[in-house]
C-alpha cells in the first residue's frame, strides 16, 4: 500500500461499486448514484468545490493504466463532474457547470489515492470501513458526546450546545453525578428556543458560561432536577416532542419555585448571591432500586400476542430481532436498519389492506396509515399528534428524516435513548396496525 497523485481522468467510478451492485459502465454507475442519493451528492459536490479539493483519500486498484476506485466512489464523481459537468445526468447538468464556473480556478485537478495492489486486502479495508463495528475491529462510530467535542474543538459550538454549557455548569459546582445523568438531546429540545431560556431567567455569559437573568436568582436547583428527573425517566425526549407538553413540565418546576416568575432582566454586575453558600451541598445521586434496564429496542418481556399469517414472515422476523436479537448496546446502526424495514413493511401491508394507495415514500405511507387509524378511532389524537410531528420533523434526532440519514451516512449512529424514543411514539401506531393485520381482527 502506498499514496500517489493521480490526476483526475485516470481514475474510473466502478461500475460494479458494492453500494449498487454490477452496471454496465462507468457512466450508469454515475447515473446510479444522483437517481438514488441525489440530496446528498450534491451536498458532497459543494463542499468539495469549495474545498477544491478531496479531503479523504480514495481507495483504488491498479486496472491497465487508470486506477479502479474500490472506496470513495462518491467524491471522485463530484470532482469528475466539476471539471466536466457534460458528463453529469441532464437534469444536473447546470447544478454543476455552476459549480466549475464559480470554482474551477482553485479546484484540483488529482486526487492523493491509497493504492492498493492486493484485491484482497482492499476488499478488508472497505469491509473495515462500512461493515460496522465489528466489535471493535471496525470502525467506531461516533456518539453524541464525541460529535459535542469535535464541535467544540473546531468550532467552539456544538449541536447540543447548551446541553452541554448545563453538564458544565453542573461539573464545576461539584454535581459530577448529575451532569452525567443529562440526555443531551433531551434537555436540547428545552433549553434551544432563546425565548424559553429567557422564561427560565438563564443567559450566556463571559467565557461560554450560563448567568442568571433574574437578581438572586441561581439555576443550580434547576439542573438539578433536570438531571433528576432524566435519570429517574420522568423527563424524557417523547415528553419534550411537543411544545405544549414542554410547557406543562416547566410550569409545574414553577409551582414548585424552580423556574423565576420574574420577567427576564440584564444581569447586574454585582457578586455571587449570599444565598450561594447555603445551596445543597453535592450528594451522589442514589441508585434508582425499581428502574428497569431495557436492552431490546422492544420490550422483551411484553407479550403483544400476535398471530402471524401468511405473508408476514418477514414482518415477524424484524419484529423479533428488534424484540429478542438485537442488543441496544452493541446493535444501534443494525437496529435502525431493522427498524426502518419494519416500519416500510407495515405500511405496505396496511396500505394494501385497507385499499389505501402507495404514496411512494414511506412517510407519505406512514402518515396515510395513520390517519386512516385514527378515523377508525383505533389510535386517539395524542398518539396521533406524536406520530404526525415525528413523521413531519426533519430536524429532530428522533424523525422519520433522520431515520433514513442515518442508513445513508458513513458516520451518523442514533443514540440509545433516540431509538428507545421513536420506538416509544410509534409503537401505538404499529401495534395497532399489527392487529388490524392479524386473522383475529377479522
Amino acid at each position: 500500500m502506498h499514496f500517489e497523485n493521480i490526476a483526475i481522468e485516470k481514475l474510473i467510478v466502478n461500475p460494479n461499486n458494492d453500494r449498487h451492485g454490477q452496471t454496465p459502465s462507468e457512466d450508469t454507475a454515475i447515473g446510479w448514484l444522483f437517481d438514488h442519493k441525489a440530496s446528498e451528492m450534491k451536498h458532497l459536490a459543494t463542499r468539495i468545490a469549495k474545498a477544491g479539493r478531496i479531503y479523504d483519500a480514495p481507495l483504488v486498484i491498479r486496472e491497465g493504466s487508470n486506477f479502479l476506485v474500490k472506496d470513495g466512489n462518491r467524491r471522485v464523481t463530484c470532482l469528475k463532474l466539476i471539471h466536466n459537468p457534460a458528463r453529469a445526468p441532464q437534469k444536473f447538468r447546470n447544478f454543476f457547470s455552476d459549480l466549475k464556473k464559480n470554482f474551477q480556478k482553485s479546484l484540483a485537478t488529482d486526487v492523493v489515492c491509497q493504492v492498493e495492489d492486493d484485491q484482497d486486502i482492499a476488499d478488508e479495508i472497505i469491509g473495515l470501513r462500512h461493515n460496522g463495528t465489528q466489535k471493535g475491529a471496525g470502525q467506531l462510530m461516533w456518539g453524541p458526546k464525541e460529535k459535542a467535542i469535535h464541535a467544540n474543538r473546531v468550532s467552539g459550538k456544538s449541536d447540543y450546545e447548551w446541553p452541554q454549557l448545563v453538564e458544565n455548569f453542573l461539573e464545576e459546582r461539584g454535581y459530577s453525578d448529575e451532569a452525567a445523568a443529562i440526555k443531551r438531546s433531551t434537555l436540547d429540545r428545552i433549553l434551544k428556543a432563546k425565548k424559553r431560556r429567557e422564561q427560565l431567567g438563564i443567559s450566556l455569559g463571559d467565557q461560554r458560561k450560563i448567568i442568571s437573568t433574574v437578581a438572586g436568582y441561581d439555576p443550580l436547583a434547576l439542573f438539578i432536577r433536570f438531571a433528576h428527573d432524566m435519570r429517574d425517566d420522568k423527563l424524557t425526549l417523547k415528553e419534550t416532542l411537543i411544545s405544549a407538553d414542554i410547557d406543562k413540565y416547566l410550569a409545574r418546576l414553577r409551582s414548585e419555585g424552580l423556574v423565576p416568575d420574574k420577567k427576564s432582566a440584564p444581569p447586574k454586575p454585582a457578586p455571587p448571591p449570599p444565598s450561594l453558600p447555603n445551596l445543597p451541598k453535592p450528594q451522589p445521586i442514589p441508585p434508582h432500586p425499581t428502574k428497569r434496564r431495557r436492552t431490546s429496542l422492544i420490550p422483551s418481556d411484553v407479550n403483544y400476542r400476535f398471530a402471524w399469517s401468511h405473508g408476514q414472515t418477514k414482518i415477524s422476523q424484524a419484529w423479533e430481532q428488534l424484540q429478542f436479537e438485537l442488543s441496544l448496546k452493541r446493535h444501534k446502526f443494525s437496529i435502525a436498519v431493522v427498524l426502518r424495514t419494519l416500519l416500510e413493511m407495515v405500511a405496505k401491508k396496511y396500505g394494501e389492506k385497507n385499499n389505501l394507495s402507495d404514496k411512494g415514500t414511506l412517510a407519505k405511507n406512514l402518515r396515510l396509515m395513520a390517519d386512516d387509524l385514527k378515523e377508525k378511532t383505533i389510535i386517539d389524537p395524542k398518539t396521533h399528534e406524536d406520530v404526525m410531528r415525528l413523521i413531519s420533523d426533519t430536524r429532530s434526532m428522533v424523525s422519520i428524516e433522520n431515520l433514513q440519514r442515518i442508513l445513508h451516512s458513513t458516520s451518523q449512529m442514533p443514540s440509545e435513548d433516540d431509538l428507545i424514543t421513536m420506538w416509544d411514539c410509534f409503537e401505538p401506531l404499529i401495534v395497532n396496525a399489527l392487529r388490524n393485520l392479524q386473522p383475529s381482527s377479522k
